[in-house]
């Protein structure tokens, strides 16, 4: 049985945006005694290594997941729930992440966050102060238990590449229902709640257009591979199935959402059966793409020919991923994760062959917004 993988875990609730402790009232055993939590930190300028291109953050109960699923390390997805005042929230996801156990990487990245930084950060806290009373007994605590430490496993730390890194301005309120179909979803901080591909699509959903940062790219392109495009179709038929509409509207949703029937039709017309940015002219490699996804249409834009394209295979693909898009003149802009090599074998920019209509532009800017990569 292959274990999975995107993983939701409680986090104590923060008022300063994770960046230091807060004192910020939880149920926690361990922050009523010591007057912080480790998780606190999780957005925090010093949490970041030295050259950049990693993040650390801490969860508990990481040990508990590597026991169940320690051939996936380094291929978790972690979604960072609080919850306060009745309500949970999204504040941060990291993919690709993995937890750190050995000992000497630990103490690497103790030096690499500066941790003696984030006990200066911890004895601000009126909390902390109030429960250690003089700064050299608080000291001699957070020596023993700072990441370096072989004997004390207060700082349990995972790692992922900064760009799978996003931590929310705000945190995003999350309808369990929706999600999962259940009232709630996990709580306690010391659990956690292994999430579906779809219920993790769900959860990125949440997050509005206008706030995707690059980041929130990179980790949809991981959830979505694994949900799956012919799965993701199924799930499309089956909405398309249960609408209370006329057989004759499915029929014309079900093959625009395939690329075939008028949607396709009213595509070739426009640009002359050729794609829209090579001219390629080889229908076998021509895919009748969306501009606005799928997903984010109402039936009245998902059979709209202004809001497609008509793209060889690897340019849909590309297109359907976020890793190119085009403005509002038709250039080409290209995802800055893709590197000059992957450029050159994708052979791109490219310009559309026309330019963008005004409805296009608008369809455009749109999916523009959605990635947040340009």
């Amino acid at each position: 049985m292959v274990a999975a993988k995107f993983i939701l875990k409680p986090l104590m609730w923060n008022t300063e945006n994770y960046k230091r402790p807060s004192g910020a009232k939880t149920a926690s055993r361990w922050v009523d005694k010591h007057g912080f939590g480790a998780e606190e930190w999780n957005n925090s300028p010093h949490m970041v290594s030295k050259d950049g291109k990693e993040r650390y953050f801490h969860t508990e109960a990481g040990d508990k997941i590597i026991a169940h699923h320690r051939e996936l390390n380094g291929q978790f997805v972690i979604f960072m729930v609080a919850s306060h005042d009745g309500r949970q929230e999204l504040v941060g996801i990291a993919g690709n992440a993995a937890f750190v156990t050995d000992d000497n990487e630990r103490a690497k990245i103790a030096l690499d966050i500066k941790s003696d930084k984030l006990g200066d950060d911890a004895w601000d806290v009126q909390k902390v102060r109030d429960i250690y009373k003089t700064h050299e007994a608080f000291e001699e605590f957070w020596l023993d238990s700072s990441p370096k430490s072989e004997g004390v496993n207060a700082m349990t730390l995972w790692r992922c590449p900064a760009d799978y890194f996003l931590w929310l301005d705000q945190p995003v309120p999350l309808d369990a229902k929706k999600i999962t179909g259940k009232d709630k979803l996990a709580v306690m901080h010391s659990n956690f709640q292994i999430l579906s591909s779809k219920e993790a699509e769900r959860i990125l959903d949440a997050v509005a257009p206008g706030r995707r940062l690059p980041p929130w790219g990179n980790i949809f392109n991981l959830v979505s591979q694994s949900v799956g495009r012919d799965r993701g179709l199924l799930d499309d038929m089956s909405e398309i199935d249960n609408q209370a509409i006329p057989e004759t509207t499915k029929r014309a949703l079900i093959d625009a959402r395939i690329g075939q029937g008028k949607f396709r039709e009213n595509l070739e017309k426009h640009w002359s059966a050729a794609c829209s940015v090579t001219g390629c002219e080889i229908g076998e490699v021509l895919r009748a793409s969306h501009i606005r996804p799928w997903r984010c249409s109402s039936n009245e834009e998902r059979l709209d020919p202004e809001n497609g394209l008509l793209l060889m295979a690897t340019l849909d693909a590309a297109f359907d991923r976020g890793l190119i898009s085009f403005s509002e003149q038709g250039e080409m802009l290209v995802a800055s994760r893709l590197s000059e090599e992957q450029r050159v074998q994708l052979g791109v920019p490219r310009p559309l062959r026309k330019p963008p209509s005004k409805h296009q532009a608008a369809y455009l800017r749109f999916h523009r917004e959605y990635w947040r990569h340009f």
